[in-house]
């Protein structure tokens, strides 16, 4: 059975919101899933590990 795995980075959770809350928008994935997806949002801890460059 074919699966799909997707990662989105997003510095403005506002922003991301407006695309997963746009049902026109998820209406383009539904050929994909037999079932409900599963989604996370993970925030990561205050501090000073992020500092904006990315090693990608």
């Amino acid at each position: 059975m074919p699966q799909s795995f997707g990662v989105d980075v997003w510095m403005r959770p506002d922003d991301m919101m407006n695309y997963y809350e746009d049902a026109d928008f998820l209406a383009g994935f539904d050929p994909m899933f037999t079932d409900e997806a599963v989604t996370a949002v993970w925030v990561h801890p205050q501090g000073d590990w992020l500092n904006g460059e990315f090693p990608f």
